[in-house]
């Protein structure tokens, strides 16, 4: 039952989207120009959050795998629906963009306390566009949002942000 219920969520924001379809463009490349875009006149510096963005990539995509739940549009064609959506090569569980977008949403709002409502607003925005460019079930946010909250708790509590996943061990310690 909660599995037809997703697949009719994503269905009827597909079919009525909230968002821009400029948005679910931008969004669907990745989430982290949408911050980038935002906080362009800070003095942020992204490229120290390249080393953790990466490894939390290869820890999103072992859990992808291991879960190895089929995107939305893929049930969609298997139902014979003709229903348009993006498409994405991983699987879809956990949502690897809306994890990206908490966890960018939190550690920044530690760093622009003043500006947390709108990088909250932002994360969620990215995560909705996920589900509205077909390529991810409401539950699939619901978990990447988890761990990207759970990443940004585990990156702020690191005295280096270059420590926080660059060893296996705290990938492990991590996961």
């Amino acid at each position: 039952d909660r599995f037809e219920e997703d697949l009719s969520e994503v269905r009827r924001c597909i079919k009525y989207p909230s968002l821009p379809e400029k948005f679910l463009k931008l969004t669907d490349r990745n989430s982290e120009d949408v911050f980038k875009k935002f906080l362009k006149d800070e003095d942020v510096d992204w490229s120290s959050l390249d080393t953790v963005l990466e490894e939390f990539d290869g820890v999103m995509l072992r859990l992808k795998f291991k879960h190895n739940r089929k995107r939305p549009f893929k049930y969609f064609k298997e139902r014979d629906e003709d229903i348009e959506t993006a498409t994405a090569h991983s699987p879809s569980f956990p949502s690897g963009h809306a994890a990206f977008a908490y966890l960018l949403c939190d550690y920044l709002s530690d760093m622009f306390p003043k500006k947390s409502m709108e990088l909250q607003t932002i994360a969620e925005m990215i995560a909705q566009s996920r589900i509205e460019n077909g390529v991810h079930f409401p539950t699939d946010i619901a978990a990447g949002r988890f761990l990207g909250e759970q990443a940004a708790k585990f990156v702020l509590a690191k005295e280096s942000i270059n420590e926080s996943f660059a060893s296996r061990a705290h990938q492990k310690t991590f996961v």
